[in-house]
C-alpha cells in the first residue's frame, strides 16, 4: 500500500506566478559536486544559505562554469568564473529603494567562502547579481 503525504513534492504541481529571477555571477569556484567534504560545495551551500535568510530559494540550475562572466551576462566582472541562477517567490525581498538587488550585493560582500572573500562593491568585484523577469 502506498502512503501520500500531504503536501508532499511531485511532478506536476507548480509554484505561484509572482516568482522573481536572479543571476549570480562570481569568479569563486562554486562547483556543486553533491559531497560537503568537497570546498566548493561547502561554498555554494554558504550561498545559498545566505540567500534562504531572506526568502525561499528556487535553485534553477547548479552554478555553471563559464569561460568569459562578461560574455555571458555579468554587468562588469570578467574573465572565468560561475554562473548561478535562483527565483524567489517574495517580490522585492532584496530591494532598497529603486535598487532590486541592494540587500543581495551588501549582504555578500566581505563574506569569506573558502574559495576567497565576495567582493560586491569596490575597485576589486568579484560577484555580481542581476534580477530579470523571466529564466
Amino acid at each position: 500500500m502506498v502512503v501520500r503525504i500531504n503536501g508532499a513534492a511531485r511532478g506536476g504541481e507548480f509554484v505561484s506566478n509572482n516568482l522573481q529571477f536572479y543571476t549570480m555571477y562570481t569568479t569563486i569556484n562554486l562547483t556543486a559536486t553533491g559531497s560537503y567534504a568537497d570546498l566548493t560545495q561547502k561554498d555554494f551551500d554558504a550561498v545559498v544559505q545566505l540567500i534562504a535568510g531572506f526568502a525561499q530559494v528556487i535553485i534553477s540550475n547548479d552554478p555553471v562554469p563559464v569561460a568569459d562572466l562578461n560574455a555571458n551576462g555579468a554587468p562588469t566582472v570578467t574573465g572565468s568564473g560561475y554562473i548561478f541562477k535562483f527565483s524567489v517567490e517574495h517580490p522585492d525581498v532584496f530591494k532598497i529603494g529603486n535598487d532590486s538587488i541592494s540587500l543581495l550585493n551588501s549582504e555578500f560582500d566581505g563574506i569569506i567562502l573558502n574559495g576567497g572573500t565576495v567582493s560586491t562593491t569596490g575597485g576589486s568585484i568579484n560577484t555580481e547579481f542581476v534580477q530579470s523577469e523571466t529564466l
